[in-house]
Parts: structure tokens; sequence; C-alpha cells
């Protein structure tokens, strides 16, 4: 390397001891780092004038200054105040005093130097209160800094880059690091640091919360969009929440959709609180994944399952969906047992790509080579969690080609004991033929040949009596065929919406509130995806349908998917169909009925009919799972109950309407006037309502009634005679009915005569003394 790149070697001695090397040090520092840095300039504004109109244009032009020279200024205190506005300002370098700290629990640093820089700002009555700067001190006890960034005065963000930050934090997962891209190209001469971005995201974070910790702002958020949850509470402390089970609008109305077939599964490393998400997930006819409900359960145990699935049944019965008919799970025996004690009549599958993984896993782990047969280890275990890959390592190649036929969903045909090696590889080939075999015969015809061909491998044959064959009809298709499931084999649908969840957490030591947000980001996405795809294919018809009219009109109507299977079935179905070129075809094989059991379409023999008999398929032929289009109304009658008519006045009778209106037409201003908040007072009486001058005015009318020769009162109109002693209640009544009804017909209650402050309270006041009278009482 050239000499002359090279700095001067600094003395490891203590300079004291070497006055020669204290020397060289200083001349270094002297020449390469100068510790004294400029003076501001004597012809500078600053100190020659003219004065500042405020202190705030003042110090922008010292730290404009100090910016250019690796400085920075702030100000310290103000003082001297004149009508509550100061005239003074203590000014100081950014790197002067130090407060100390008095952090324990991690190490802090500071760029304060006790810098004795001094300056004092003045609004003076001889300059009209312009302000001016007096510099006390001008040495600094620092070098010049070299980069900006170390000076809070220079570095922060403007108000146009923190909006575009609430922009980008929006998207969860968005990191702080990307965002600093983005700020970076579209603001190139800010100063600012990554750390001012997770600042910033953080104030935002904690004004959202609005004063609350986040599992407070999130059951608020829950109550107040009306989102659907439990939250399950300590027994030992009753404010500690242990679980949560929710659902949001688009999952039931997925759920209500697509109720048929479930998966359920666990995922971690989403929150700091170390609570599994558990999700409950379907596939849509279209292949994409939705969320039925969420939950969250401090443990796994089996209180904890049985929680979260006694939650998924209740809010089942709420949303008014039919329980599922199928339920796929990985091999988890608490979660199982909890789920066939609240769902007894729902089939039960084991997820094939775990069992795939674990039987690859331990036919390597236990397979006893022939020449060595001390190398065993029948007690070794699959430890490895089973869709977990090691980083770095490669998949199985008989995991990979045993999960094939899971996704494709075919089946192998018999196979005999001759065409299988003597090797692992022939036992993978045996336990293909075991779970994609077409019928229960082929099963048992490949496990014979197992343990026949590989009866020297008694660790393997062990696990597998063990761990799968008591579970066998839950894993193999023969099995599961019967049930419908509409070709869902495995609870991947439920792994990938663990990696879309965590796809968009930025660490696992998230809030629950965080979580939830990144839950109702992921679900908008599907919810868009899935309505863009279903709107997609109900325009869009491939190019290799348009000539398949057998199909009739259902290929605007069912999805894609629909459309394949039931393609397959008919290139079976043509094999069978006589031809020019096939004059005598042989026949199809026996109907077993498991296809349109399992999947809701027409099956190889029912196609082959109608193309026989030159028919179309049509939409009733195929399950509803698959329409594009559906009426949740008419599947569910319980929907079309709407909520009964709010009422509008909520006190009283409205006016000029009833029995007693004069034309019994009600008011314009009734009926168009807003709903009112709803209210728990009770209704006031009659005897509160009344005008009690009102009534002793008919009283007096009444005293001049005339009574009749057989002791019936008689009424005159002319307001005479005095009412009888048989029914004077009743007169009485009849006129203050009328009197207030031709009050009422005026345009409203007239005006009291005695004093007494509005209309209301007037009568309630009227309405004591009648109460305090014996005579008023008898009415």
């Amino acid at each position: 390397m050239d000499q002359e790149m090279i700095a001067p070697e600094l003395p490891f001695e203590d300079e004291q001891d070497n006055p020669i090397a204290a020397q060289n040090l200083e001349e270094f520092r002297e020449n390469e780092h100068p510790i004294e840095p400029p003076p501001i300039p004597q012809a500078h504004r600053l100190l020659i004038g003219p004065p500042y109109e405020t202190l705030d244009l003042l110090l922008q032009d010292l730290n404009h200054w100090a910016k250019d020279n690796g400085l920075g200024f702030i100000k310290r205190r103000v003082s001297n105040y004149i009508d509550s506005i100061p005239t003074r300002a203590d000014l100081e370098c950014d790197r002067g005093w130090n407060r100390g700290s008095i952090a324990h629990s991690r190490k802090t640093s500071t760029s304060k130097t006790q810098c004795p820089w001094k300056a004092v700002a003045r609004a003076r009555k001889e300059d009209n209160r312009l302000w001016s700067i007096e510099i006390k001190h001008h040495e600094h006890n620092h070098e010049p800094s070299l980069s900006l960034v170390t000076h809070q005065t220079h570095r922060g963000l403007t108000e146009a880059m923190k909006a575009l930050v609430e922009v980008l934090s929006k998207n969860p997962s968005i990191r702080p690091r990307d965002i600093y891209v983005t700020l970076r190209q579209q603001f190139p001469t800010a100063i600012f640091t990554q750390r001012d971005i997770q600042n910033c995201r953080e104030r935002l974070r904690s004004k959202s919360l609005a004063g609350y910790t986040p599992t407070q702002a999130l059951i608020q958020h829950f109550e107040e969009l009306g989102i659907e949850h439990v939250v399950r509470y300590a027994e030992d402390d009753p404010n500690r929440p242990i679980g949560l089970f929710f659902t949001f609008s688009w999952c039931q109305d997925m759920w209500k959709r697509f109720p048929w077939c479930l998966q359920i599964d666990n995922t971690y490393k989403t929150n700091r609180f170390k609570m599994p998400l558990f999700q409950i997930t379907g596939v849509t006819n279209v292949g994409s994944i939705f969320n039925a409900a969420f939950g969250l359960v401090d443990n796994e145990r089996e209180d904890g399952f049985n929680w979260l699935v006694s939650q998924f049944d209740s809010f089942r019965r709420q949303l008014g969906a039919p329980p599922p008919d199928v339920i796929i799970t990985d091999f988890d025996k608490t979660l199982k047992a909890a789920v066939k004690s609240i769902f007894p009549q729902a089939a039960q599958q084991i997820c094939l790509f775990h069992a795939n993984k674990n039987v690859v896993l331990n036919i390597k782990r236990k397979w006893k080579n022939p020449a060595n047969p001390t190398d065993i280890r029948p007690g070794d275990q699959a430890v490895n969690p089973p869709m977990l890959q090691v980083p770095g390592q490669e998949p199985e190649p008989g995991v990979q080609a045993l999960n094939a036929l899971a996704r494709t969903g075919e089946a192998v045909d018999r196979i005999s004991a001759e065409d299988v090696e003597d090797s692992r590889a022939g036992v993978y080939l045996l336990w293909k033929h075991m779970i994609y075999a077409k019928t229960v015969d082929d099963y048992n015809h490949a496990w014979e040949v197992l343990k026949t061909k590989f009866a020297n491998q008694i660790a393997i044959l062990q696990y597998m009596e063990e761990y799968y064959i008591p579970w066998i009809e839950e894993i193999a298709s023969p099995f599961i065929s019967r049930n419908r499931n509409f070709g869902q084999r495995t609870t991947s649908p439920t792994e990938a919406s663990h990696r879309d969840v965590k796809s968009y957490l930025v660490n696992g030591n998230s809030t629950l509130y965080r979580l939830i947000e990144v839950i109702e980001l992921m679900l908008r996405n599907k919810q868009a995806a899935f309505e863009e795809t279903i709107a997609t294919q109900k325009v869009q018809m491939r190019q290799a349908v348009f000539q398949q009219q057998w199909l009739g009109t259902t290929p605007r109507e069912v999805s894609y998917k629909a459309i394949d299977f039931m393609i397959k079935q008919k290139r079976i179905a043509l094999g069978a169909l006589s031809s020019t070129q096939q004059p005598n075809p042989p026949a199809l094989q026996a109907c077993t009925g498991r296809f349109t059991s399992q999947l809701g379409l027409p099956c190889s023999h029912i196609i082959f009919q109608r193309l026989r008999d030159k028919e179309f398929i049509t939409k009733q032929d195929i399950h509803r799972f698959w329409y594009l289009e559906r009426s949740l109304e008419v599947e569910y009658p319980l929907l079309q109950i709407i909520e009964p008519k709010v009422v509008t006045v909520l006190k009283g009778r409205p006016r000029n309407s009833g029995p007693f209106a004069s034309n019994g037409l009600v008011p314009k201003s009734v009926n168009s006037c807003r709903p009112n908040a709803p209210s728990i007072r009770r209704d006031r009486s009659n005897w509160e309502t009344e005008n009690l001058e009102e009534v002793e005015a008919m009283s007096g009318m009444a005293d001049a009634v005339p009574e009749d020769v057989g002791g019936k009162s008689i009424k005159n109109t002319h307001g005479g005679g005095a009412p009888s002693a048989s029914a004077p209640s009743k007169l009485n009544n009849k006129g203050a009915q009328a009197s207030r009804a031709s009050t009422r017909a005026r345009g409203g209650i007239s005006k009291a005569k005695s004093s007494g402050g509005s209309t209301r309270r007037s009568s309630r006041l009227n309405g004591r003394k009648a109460v305090a009278a014996p005579e008023r009482t008898e009415r």
C-alpha cells in the first residue's frame, strides 16, 4: 500500500509519560482536525443588522449559517415578558449543557460537550421591539460536525414528509427503511434518519389509540364498528383478557356462502403476548381462500381449544349458518377432541400434507440398512413441524411426489408386489398407493403388500400402525372421498392465511391492536380479489369452452374450476360412446357415486347419458357451492326478516293527530322531524298535562246543566243547568276534552293566565296543584 495514503499512527502510550507522543498528537489534531469552528463573520446581518421582526427569524438565520459550518444553535429559555410577550432569549450551542441521564435499563449516549458558546437575543424598546443578538462567548470546545444528522436542530420531518409517512404507514407491511428510501427519493436535500420515521410512526400510533392501551383501543374499536367478538377474562384477574374470538362482516358473508368444508389451525409469533392465532378458513368456488373467524387464546390445552370451538359454534348459530360437513385439522388430538365434542356430526379429516411429511421423515429415520442391521433407532420421533422446512434444505423428493397427487385429486391403480423394490423408495410407493387408492380393497391390498414386503422394517411398521392406521379413514382417499369436501384434503389454505398475516407484520412482537389492523387489511385485499375474480369469470369465457355445447349456459353460471372438473369427466365419458372410429367402445366402470358426493358435480356416467341423449348440463345439476352468483336470502329465509319501523316521535301523541284531532291530519313537521335519541323517561299522565284553568272553566259550565226527571243528565249545549249526581265526572271529562281539542285545533295550547315560565313547566305545576286538591282527584 502507498505510504502517503496511510494516516499518521497515533500513539498508544500515555501522553504524560511520552511528551513526544503528546506533541505529535497535538500536531495531528491541529493539522487534520481543527477543534475551533469558524466564528460568525463580522459582516453578517446577525452582527451588523438590521434587526429581525421575530425571534424565529433570527434563530432561523443563525442556524442557516451554522448548517454550512457543522454547528447548531438552540433557544435555551425566554424571559422579560411584556404584555405576555418575551423580549429576551438565551441562546446556546446545541452541544452545550448536559442535564445527565437517569436511565438504568438501557445504555444511553449524548452529544453534549458542555460547550461554552452563549448568546443573548433581545427585543429592545429603542429598536421598536425588533430582535438583535449579542454574542457573550464566541468559543466552542468541539469540532464541527461531519454530518448534520447529529444535530436535532437541522434534522427532522417537514409537514409534507409527515403526511407522506402517515399515508405509507397505513400499510403495516411497509417497514421504516422502505419509507426512508421513498422519502429520500422525493426529498433529496432533507436531513432526517430512519429513527425520525420510526418516531413519527409511533406518534401516529399513539394518536390513533386516543390515550388507551392497545388492548383497550382494540375492544373499543370492536364495539364502535359493531364487530362481532367475545372476550374471555382470567378467573383470578377479571380485567385481564386471556382469550378473544371475533369475525368480520365479509367473513360472515363468506361463511354463509361456503359453510360445508372448513379448516382449523393455529400459528405462532404474531403478537408480543405469545398467544397463538387461531384461524378458521375455507376455499371458495374460484380457488381463493376466505377466513370465517379468528381466535386468540393463551394456551393450546383442552380448556383453550374447547372455548375456541364452542365460540365458533355459538357464532355459527347466531349467524344462522349450517354446521360444517367436513372439518380438516392437523394431527392435534386435543383440537380433534374439541371439534368432536362440539360438532359430532361433522366428518373430520387429517391434513394429508402433514401426514406425508411425517411419514417420509420417519421412514428415513427408522429405515434399517440390510448391510448394517444394528443401524436402527426405533425410538426416534418426528420432531420438526411437518409444514416447516429447514432453511437451506431442499424438500424431500418423496414428499414432493406424494403431495403432488393431493393437489390434483387423482387416484392410482392397484400395484403388485413384483413392482415394488426393496428400498425406502418402495415404502414411499406403497404408502402412496395406500392413501391415493381408488377403492378400499386397493388400500387393503397395498397395506398387506407393505407388511409382507418389508416385514423386517419393524420400526416403520410399528410407527404406521400406532400413529396412522387407526386414523386412516381421515387420511386415505377411498374413505374421505365420501365426504362433501369439494376436493379439499389439506390445511394448506389455513397455512397460506398464516403466511399472509405474517407478511403484513413487521415482527412477531406486535400488539393485539396492530394484529387486528393487519387482519383487516388482509381481509380487504382478499375481498377485492375475490369480487374481481367472480366478475371476471362471469363475463369472460374461456376459448376452449365455446365449442362445448353440452355445457349449456353453465360456463357463465359456475366457476372455471367446476368447468375443468366436468371437462375431465367428459373425456372419460367419450371413451364409452360409440363412433365411426370406435363402434364397440368399452363400457364405463361401475359408478361409485363418490365423485358427485365429494365435488357436487356430474360424474362421467351422468355426462355420458347427456351426451348420448343430446341433452345439456344445467345449473341444477351442479352444487350451489360452484355458483358465481347466489342469493343468500333465498338460502337463509331469516335474512329476509327486517326490523320494525323506528318511532320518531317518542313523547306522547303527535299534535293534531289521533281521535282528538280537528281534521285527522298529522302536521308536516311531525313526519319530517329527525329521529330523536331513545328515552327511558316515563310518559306523563293526563292529570299532569291538563291545563287547570281549562278544567275549572268547564266545571263552571257543568254547574248550569239541568237534571232530568228520571235522574238522567241532559247535555245542554248552551252551557246552562247542573249535572246530575249519577255522572258528574263524565260531563267534566267530556267538557275538558272538548276544550283541549278545540284549543289544539287552533294551533296549540292556550297560554295560562297565571305567570309561570313555558307551557310545559306551567302544565306540570298545575298538575301538582290538582294532586293536592281532593276534589280534583275525583276526576
